[in-house]
């Protein structure tokens, strides 16, 4: 409490006489109380953020005793020379630090219990949750501090590595710069401390400064064990500051330095106050800091430079040790370019996602869905919606279509590969284990269990990571996956989002599981919200369609819709085709609602076109018995040599002859609109031309490829280069996928096959054997 607001008394006027007087003759103490706006306000005060890209650094000023914000590094009435805040950010060396100024409440002239420990914690908490600091941002702190300000720096290092809480804040402190900072107390503060007392009230913080003191001793004894990879600059006041009836320096050298081989000492011709407050830029004790800052900061770039350079050569090894394939942020994209601006909010306001986005004792959030309701949109939402605020997400999203996509093995090294690539440790610890064991990625038990169970989860973390695993039901081995996801949620800092047609059900253990499942099955008006946004979205786009015929459509579909996005979406293409009010209502009326009728009805649609039906049939047959989807040349390529014609404009053809059953994705795959379409064409049931027998297609398939290495051109381009993916990028399109894929497709099919023996026995006979 101020001593003004006391009652008045000749003891208190007394006190009051005393101080006021006092103010004037002790160092920092000069000037009158001042307004806000020229002490500076409390807490962390962003004083500039990088503007052109990401800040490499923060540099923070902390005042000392009896200072302020503002007030410790501006000349009196003179607010232009608020150097921090005026002239660093124009600087251009400074150009990618942000900048902030820290104030406490050191005003002796009020009572306090408070000491450097204190303002040292709330330091600490005020960088943590400093709203222009990004929560996951590693770029390094550099501290600037005044007198008592360098200890408040020395005690939040020393309080960092001590509590959990600030751990992620240990390794960005790099850097401490100290201006008049009395490392080993100060000679006044122990006068200081006796004037105070005849006032009344205590001042912990002065009384820290002391000598002698508790705190002091303390610092001193912890801080020379920790600092060694600190860069640090310590530098003294030279001139005599007025102080009682005489002038004296306040913290000469050997106060101010502290005798460490790594710190760089240096003085500044200015006195206790001056030495943080500077004329102009050109001023030599301003130029001195500045300097120093600037030295830093390279030092700090030059590191980081490297740091880079090494964890990029460590990344490029983890992807040839790990041999991850496709890149996830490739079904990331495809997931969200379905997606629509607003859609699928009401899965993030309810409360079993929020519990298990926070709560750390609900790690799996499983997700039953219907074919064809748009869950792997859903698990793209979800992705998004945890990059928001740069949380650590894993992600996989299984295919039925692509082995390397449905296999245990191929979902472990995927996670592992994300969740490397996120942090040092984690790399570092992946790396170590595959040099250890080159054969690691043979099985995926020995993958668990060394990758994960010896490794990634036996590094300590503070936040949670997330994985999302979505299609769960589309994987060759769901028992499995389900089972290792449970010990994952057992034993590590992993939440776990699930999603499937199927309802998450653990196997039956010997014990019972400690861990928590939240289970949700996606609720008719969940969906119809969202489907509803779609239809409207989409309205405008149908010719000859006036508002109140739109509203009748999206009436009439949502009561058909069965939930289905897959049937929406089909239905709003077909609306797209015709140009009468009287043709859409015929769409309407016929158009099935359930997905195997509507499949049926594309089929018959498809089979009374007068052209295109041969090159229909053979883009279904590549697309559903391909071991992969194919890319558009690749495909282009392989129904030339398959039909034995030339081919314009596949992507048109794809979309005019194929009755939406196929579509080209954001990748530039070529895919079959849905797992629910596959499995209807194979269906041996089905009375259709474009029905599919999965063995002759196999067989089909094989065959081209053969054809196609055994023939001629390839057999020439072999024999002028040996780089098989130089061929590949040059010459064809094709000739990797026929290359990879021919043990798949023999695997489907009859040993007894003449033809197929035949164009193997030329094949192992040729010098495509070679190459």
């Amino acid at each position: 409490m101020d001593l003004k607001s006391h009652p008045t008394s000749s003891s208190s006027s007394t006190s009051r006489s005393l101080l006021s007087s006092t103010r004037s003759w002790l160092p920092g103490g000069g000037e009158n109380q001042k307004a806000e706006d020229t002490i500076g306000p409390l807490g962390l005060n962003t004083l500039y953020v990088p503007s052109s890209g990401p800040a490499n650094a923060d540099l923070i000023f902390v005042h000392g005793l009896g200072g302020g914000s503002r007030k410790t590094w501006t000349k009196p009435n003179d607010p232009s020379t608020y150097w921090p805040k005026e002239w660093l950010p124009n600087d251009e060396d400074m150009q990618d630090v942000r900048l902030h100024s820290f104030g406490y409440d050191s005003n002796w002239g009020k009572k306090s219990n408070l000491g450097i420990h204190d303002f040292a914690n709330a330091l600490l908490s005020s960088i943590l949750h400093c709203p222009s600091i990004p929560q996951d941002t590693k770029a390094p702190i550099v501290f600037v501090g005044h007198s008592m300000g360098g200890l408040v720096i020395k005690r939040a290092y020393l309080l960092a590595r001590a509590k959990n809480e600030f751990a992620t804040l240990v390794s960005r402190i790099q850097g401490i710069l100290f201006l008049a900072t009395p490392h080993r107390g100060a000679d006044c503060a122990q006068l200081l401390s006796k004037v105070l007392n005849l006032v009344g009230g205590k001042r912990g913080y002065v009384n820290d400064l002391n000598r002698d003191s508790t705190a002091l001793h303390s610092i001193n004894d912890e801080f020379p064990d920790c600092c060694q990879d600190l860069l640090l600059y310590s530098f003294y006041e030279t001139i005599a500051t007025s102080f009682a009836v005489t002038k004296t320096v306040i913290v000469g050298r050997d106060l101010a330095t502290m005798g460490y081989a790594n710190e760089r000492r240096a003085y500044i011709h200015a006195n206790h106050r001056g030495i943080c407050k500077y004329d102009s830029q050109k001023d030599p004790s301003y130029l001195t800091v500045r300097n120093a800052l600037d030295s830093v900061f390279t030092i700090l770039r030059e590191r980081l430079t490297t740091l880079k350079e090494e964890f990029n050569s460590e990344r490029r090894q983890l992807d040839d040790l790990l041999g991850v394939p496709d890149a996830p942020e490739d079904d990331f994209i495809s997931a969200g370019s379905h997606r629509m601006e607003g859609s699928l909010e009401w899965l993030i306001i309810k409360d079993n996602f929020q519990e298990w986005t926070h709560n750390a004792t609900s790690p799996i959030y499983s997700i039953a869905a219907k074919p064809a309701t748009g869950r792997t949109i859903l698990s793209g939402k979800v992705i998004a919606y945890l990059r928001k605020p740069k949380k650590q997400c894993s992600f996989y999203f299984f295919r039925y279509d692509t082995k390397e996509k449905a296999n245990v093995t191929s979902f472990l090294l995927s996670m592992a590969w994300q969740m490397a690539n996120s942090g040092e440790r984690i790399l570092t610890t992946c790396l170590n284990i595959l040099d250890e064991d080159k054969n690691l990625k043979s099985d995926y038990r020995t993958i668990w269990r060394k990758l994960f169970l010896e490794g990634i989860f036996k590094i300590p973390c503070e936040d949670v990571h997330y994985w999302v695993a979505d299609a769960l039901d589309e994987s060759n081995n769901e028992g499995e996956i389900i089972s290792l996801l449970m010990k994952t949620a057992e034993v590590s800092f992993i939440h776990i989002l699930i999603t499937s047609r199927n309802r998450f059900e653990p196997r039956q253990s010997l014990g019972e599981s400690k861990v928590r499942v939240i289970s949700e099955v996606i609720l008719k008006e969940d969906s119809k919200s969202d489907i509803t946004m779609y239809l409207r979205a989409n309205m405008d786009a149908l010719p000859s369609v006036d508002r109140d015929g739109q509203q009748s459509i999206v009436r009439q579909i949502l009561e058909k819709s069965r939930e289905s996005f897959l049937w929406v979406s089909i239905v709003v293409q077909e609306l797209g085709n015709v140009h009468t009010s009287a043709d859409k209502q015929r769409i309407l009326d016929e158009v099935p609602t359930d997905m195997n009728e509507l499949y049926a009805r594309i089929l018959d649609i498809m089979s009374k076109a007068t052209y295109g039906k041969e090159l229909a049939k053979a883009i279904l047959t590549w697309t559903v018995c391909s071991i992969r989807p194919l890319k558009v040349p690749e495909l282009h390529e392989a129904l030339q040599l398959d039909l034995k014609v030339s081919i314009d404009g596949l992507e048109n053809s794809i979309r005019s002859c194929c009755g939406q059953l196929v579509y080209i994705d954001t990748n530039g795959h070529v895919q079959i609109t849905h797992l629910t379409a596959r499995q209807f064409l194979l269906d041996a049931g089905i009375d259709s031309e474009f029905s599919i027998n999965e063995k002759e297609g196999h067989r089909r398939l094989l065959l081209t490829g053969l054809q196609f290495l055994n023939s001629d051109p390839i057999k020439g381009s072999r024999n002028r280069r040996s780089n098989v993916s130089t061929i590949a990028r040059e010459d064809s399109a094709f000739i990797n996928y026929a290359s990879n894929s021919l043990c798949e497709h023999i695997s489907h099919i009859s040993l007894t096959d003449r033809d197929v023996l035949l164009a193997l026995a030329a094949f192992f006979k040729s010098r495509s054997m070679l190459h």
